[in-house]
């Protein structure tokens, strides 16, 4: 569907439609509007992202975005201290290398992390939590070609993943 893919398709098919002027201030705002919400640009940022925030940001019966006391800070604090308080444990600034997956190729099972051969490897009890993009999780998918998600390797990195967030 067209809100899982990038926001900049939807800009490029406006610009390539003469809808929207390439490079205009518009598209740098845009840019710079999936880049708050995301921390990518447009590219790195879903379609249904965005509409949903243009959609909050032109609601007469709100006052636009809201954003948390103490700032996006206060809110990943909270979580970690939640995920903390409940026997989780959260890793900030290492490179994950690979999502593990159980045997069956359905659920991610732990990450392997580091930068030298092999590397660390972390495994969850109950879930592995990734904030990072569908598109950047499916590259951390086992390269198998498939074959360790139960299909014979016929399926793409990312219709696995797909299956795994289902």
């Amino acid at each position: 569907s067209k809100l899982n893919e990038p926001f900049s398709k939807v800009l490029d098919d406006l610009e390539r439609d003469g809808r929207l002027r390439p490079n205009s201030w518009l598209r740098a705002w845009l840019d710079a509007l999936a880049f708050s919400l995301s921390g990518l640009d447009s590219s790195g940022t879903t379609t249904a992202a965005m509409a949903f925030t243009m959609d909050e940001l032109h609601r007469s019966d709100t006052r636009g975005l809201a954003y948390p006391r103490g700032g996006i800070g206060a809110v990943i604090d909270a979580l970690v201290e939640a995920v903390e308080r409940h026997g989780g444990m959260v890793r900030t600034g290492v490179k994950v290398q690979e999502v593990l997956l159980s045997d069956d190729g359905k659920r991610a099972t732990g990450v392997r992390c580091g930068t030298t051969e092999g590397g660390l490897e972390l495994r969850a009890t109950e879930a592995v939590v990734c904030n990072a993009s569908v598109w950047d999780s499916a590259k951390l998918l086992p390269s198998s070609g498939g074959s360790n998600i139960g299909d014979g390797g016929t399926r793409s990195k990312s219709s696995a993943l797909q299956e795994i967030q289902d």
